[in-house]
């Protein structure tokens, strides 16, 4: 009997773009940050325990080995512990709008995942590479290990993880209002513009 396949991407690798990736420490000593929209892809491993950040109104802990996963349309606010060091390993991903099943494959991740052995081998293993010299190869390497660590939190956050939190239609319609009003600063946009999208 044959497996069943439930995504065909064909011989195409779904476009990833890493915007930014590095280590947060927290340089301002914020106790909390303020609510703010996610308009990206936004994947953080935590490597302290410092407090609690708050994703679509749920608010999960901040701890070690831990894998926060934001997705645009999001609504997140953290508060740090005063007396704690922060220290967070981050990257932030753009996913073209026309990788409608790679963007389904995202949907399935929860915001909150305790890391596993592979997750920590993972990360390890592209964050090492983010801060290595770019070259081609490095390039492409970077890209399949990102994607191998998203398709794993894919499978293994229907297992054992926080279920995701979704964002309301409410939030959403007025993400999509906000983001629509980002792309257009310089053009006259009317209010049934921005109400259109």
């Amino acid at each position: 009997t044959g497996r069943k396949v439930f995504f065909s991407f064909g011989s195409k690798i779904p476009e990833i773009f890493i915007l930014e990736s590095g280590t947060w420490d927290n340089p301002q000593k914020s106790v909390k940050t303020s609510p703010r929209f996610v308009f990206r892809h936004e994947i953080e491993y935590q490597k302290s325990t410092c407090g609690t950040t708050t994703i679509n109104g749920t608010a999960f802990p901040i701890e070690s080995d831990v894998l926060i996963f934001s997705r645009p349309a999001d609504m997140r606010s953290s508060v740090f512990n005063a007396d704690s060091k922060v220290e967070t390993e981050f990257v932030y991903l753009k996913i073209s709008e026309e990788e409608h099943e790679f963007i389904n494959i995202l949907n399935r991740i929860p915001n909150y995942l305790k890391a596993d052995k592979i997750i920590k081998e993972k990360w390890q293993r592209f964050f090492e590479l983010c801060n290595k010299e770019p070259n081609e190869l490095c390039e492409l390497e970077k890209h399949l290990e990102i994607l191998s660590l998203l398709i794993h939190i894919s499978k293994y956050g229907q297992k054992d993880s926080q279920a995701k939190n979704l964002t309301s239609s409410k939030q959403t319609i007025l993400f999509k209002a906000i983001q629509y009003m980002r792309m257009n600063l310089c053009e006259n946009v009317s209010v049934s513009d921005i109400a259109s999208h």
